[in-house]
């Protein structure tokens, strides 16, 4: 008898991570540096495997935001981001905002719950 390949019906292990705590570190002048709690962002993120691919969306948004190395690690740039989500249920984004105006450079890191869907 031939095997007949059928494609799973069960959903990818897909995440949800809200952040829930946020704080940038700042450069004023060339010495001179400051850190701050900051506002979490509005935007919550979508970690989902594709096809085989871990990638990481905004939620309600179809492109993919970050391409990941691993199950646990996206993004490879501080650019554009490097998102980590831990087996103890958490996850972080961190990224970097640059203004060539003023030379200065903002560091920013989000943290809170992923949940599983």
């Amino acid at each position: 008898m031939p095997l007949i390949a059928v494609p799973s019906l069960a959903p990818a292990d897909t995440f949800v991570c809200i952040p829930e705590a946020a704080a940038t570190v700042s450069n004023q002048g060339p010495r001179e540096f400051k850190g701050s709690e900051a506002l979490v962002t509005d935007d919550k993120y979508v970690h989902t495997n594709e096809s085989g691919t871990w990638v990481v969306k905004i939620l309600g948004e179809d492109d993919v935001y970050l391409e990941c190395e691993s199950k646990g690690r996206c993004g490879n740039d501080l650019a554009f981001g490097i998102f980590e989500r831990t087996g103890a249920g958490w996850f972080q984004y961190v990224f970097a905002l640059y203004n060539p105006d003023t030379l200065q450079t903002i560091v920013m890191v989000e943290k809170g719950p992923c949940s599983k869907l």
